[in-house]
């Protein structure tokens, strides 16, 4: 897989967390230690959702064989980098791509719009880079 590639798997996989599951805990507008706690455990709790969600996806959905890994790639896009530091490209690239695909046959709102979804996360990104 090449960088190009990878990149763009995570960009997609970007938008359509951040479509689901918000921004991540602590770059939001709220701030001072209760407000960061309280985005935490809500970030927490909604990816803990979503997890049981994918692990009772049925086969139609093609879920990776390791939920671990994929929990990994997931909170690695939402900043804690170091869960995808032993997974491989091919793999997170196998994971960003059941994620998508996932997410845009369940979410309405990335079927019907899925452009603005990735312009909205570029500039998600954008602004995460530039503060």
């Amino acid at each position: 897989m090449t960088p190009e590639q990878l990149h763009r798997a995570v960009l997609t996989a970007t938008a359509c967390l951040a479509h689901r599951l918000g921004t991540h805990a602590g770059q939001g507008e709220n701030t001072g230690p209760v407000a960061a706690g309280s985005a935490k455990t809500r970030a927490r709790t909604e990816l803990g959702a979503l997890m049981a969600e994918l692990r009772s996806a049925g086969p139609e959905h093609g879920p990776p064989a390791n939920l671990l890994e994929l929990e990994g790639a997931i909170r690695g896009l939402r900043g804690e980098r170091h869960h995808m530091a032993e997974i491989g490209g091919d793999r997170l690239r196998t994971d960003y791509r059941f994620l998508i695909r996932y997410l845009t046959d369940t979410e309405p709102d990335i079927q019907d719009d899925f452009d603005t979804v990735i312009r909205q996360a570029r500039e998600h990104l954008m602004r995460r880079l530039t503060s």
